[in-house]
């Protein structure tokens, strides 16, 4: 029976590495059959290649850990025993992945003890693999991660990325939030998956990122990649509820100010 004992970091990110580049290989050049709602008042879609991918996930890890835990996003949860639980999103940026646009990546984060440990952050078609270790470093493609450029610690000189809910009253709150925060920073965009956002703002494409409305798996690998890179990250994303935020030391916290002050005009109560 596998154990937090016999968990070490290193070899749990053997782990996730090997099921993500298993499953984006029968992803990468392959055409959706089918779309399926998996809520139709989210209006969210999935993919006929999302379930199989994390289908081959869930496998390669529990064929190694079978007594971990395992939340997916599409397939569901798994209790287990081991006190070690792996967090996974197959495709992070789904409706990018059915549009050809290469801007997806498989997601994986394995926690232990209620703390993401190892993650890995795979996008084949950008060629770009993130991976991280707890309080250890985080790497892309195989070397040590180094910020493109110099961070900014000024929002109106900030390039901030966002992204948006499936569902239409979650959008309203967010196009509200966006049009306050856009009278302050110098640009936003949005590339439509939060790992690789994440990401982003780690290796300093991007200044920072701020999203509400997110789930565990959309976040756990690269929330990880971005923390190990010196990037404050805060909210409470894992519930569904909170509103993540991720910048630089001196840029977090305005950026979080901002982002809770447009709150509170769309809701009214500013």
């Amino acid at each position: 029976m596998t154990s937090e004992s016999d968990s070490r970091p290193e070899d749990l990110l053997v782990i996730a590495q090997r099921a993500a580049i298993s499953a984006a290989a029968t992803l990468v050049g392959a055409i959706p059959s089918q779309r399926i709602a998996r809520d139709p008042i989210a209006e969210d879609v999935v993919t006929d290649l999302d379930l199989s991918a994390e289908a081959s996930i869930r496998d390669t890890i529990l064929s190694c850990r079978p007594d971990d835990g395992f939340i997916g996003e599409e397939l569901g949860a798994i209790s287990g025993q081991s006190g070690v639980e792996w967090i996974v999103d197959p495709v992070d940026g789904t409706i990018n992945y059915i549009a050809g646009m290469p801007h997806w990546a498989t997601s994986i984060a394995a926690r232990v003890a209620d703390r993401v440990e190892a993650a890995i952050v795979h996008a084949p078609e950008l060629e770009c693999t993130y991976t991280a270790l707890a309080g250890t470093g985080v790497w892309r493609n195989g070397l040590p991660l180094v910020p493109r450029r110099r961070r900014t610690r000024s929002l109106e000189r900030a390039v901030v990325a966002t992204g948006f809910s499936a569902r239409p009253e979650h959008r309203d709150d967010q196009l509200d939030e966006l049009r306050h925060v856009l009278g302050i920073v110098r640009d936003v965009r949005s590339h439509g998956a939060a790992s690789l956002e994440l990401c982003a703002v780690a290796i300093g494409e991007i200044d920072a990122y701020y999203e509400s409305h997110l789930r565990c798996w959309d976040i756990a690998a690269g929330a990880l990649v971005a923390t190990e890179a010196g990037i404050d990250v805060s909210g409470n994303p894992w519930s569904g509820e909170g509103t993540l935020v991720a910048g630089p030391a001196g840029l977090a916290g305005p950026l979080r100010q901002l982002v809770a002050t447009g709150a509170r005009v769309a809701s009214g109560l500013a």
